[in-house]
C-alpha cells in the first residue's frame, strides 16, 4: 500500500490518515553529535549545519520549541528558520539568516503554541507565508508575509 496524504486545496494539513509501504528501503541512522544537548522541548534552538554538523545557536531563549521550518523566507539566497513553541503562551518567530549563520529573531506572533509549522504562498503573491497548526491553542493560524 502506498502513502496517502490528506490535504485541502492550497493548505496542507498532515493528519494521521496514511499507510506506510513496508517494503521501503531502510534508512541508515547516523549520530551527528553524540554529546550535544539538542534542547528539544526545553529552551533554545540549534541548527546542526552540514557537512560537519557542528551546532549553531539559533535562539538561546525560545521556550519549548516544538515546530521548525527551514526555508529561504526573505528570498535572499540563504536558509532562514521559523520556530514556534508548544505552549499556548509561546511565541512564533522567524529567524533571519545573514548568510553567515547568524540569526536575528523576528517575532510574528505571541500567545501561539504549535503542533506543526509550514510555509507556502497562501495568497499567491510570490512570497512564502507561515501556517501554524496550534497545539494547546487548538487553532490554525496563517501569518501573511508582508514582503513583496
Amino acid at each position: 500500500m502506498k502513502s496517502v496524504l490528506c490535504s485541502l486545496p492550497d493548505v496542507l494539513v498532515c493528519l494521521p490518515c496514511f499507510a506506510i509501504d513496508s517494503t521501503d528501503t531502510p534508512w541508515k541512522k547516523r549520530v551527528l553529535q553524540p554529546d550535544t544537548q539538542t534542547r528539544g522541548h526545553d529552551k533554545g534552538a540549534l541548527w546542526f549545519k552540514g557537512p560537519g554538523f557542528l551546532p549553531i545557536e539559533i535562539d538561546k531563549e525560545i521556550n519549548g520549541p516544538h515546530s521548525l521550518e527551514l526555508v529561504d523566507l526573505d528570498n535572499d539566497g540563504d536558509i532562514d528558520a521559523v520556530i514556534c513553541g508548544r505552549f499556548a503562551d509561546s511565541i512564533a518567530a522567524w529567524y533571519e539568516n545573514d548568510g553567515a549563520a547568524n540569526f536575528k529573531r523576528r517575532v510574528i506572533g505571541r500567545d501561539q503554541g504549535s503542533y506543526d509549522t509550514r510555509t507556502a504562498d497562501l495568497d499567491s503573491d510570490g512570497d512564502l507565508d507561515i501556517l501554524i497548526a496550534g497545539h494547546f491553542s487548538a487553532n490554525l493560524i496563517w501569518f501573511e508575509n508582508p514582503a513583496k
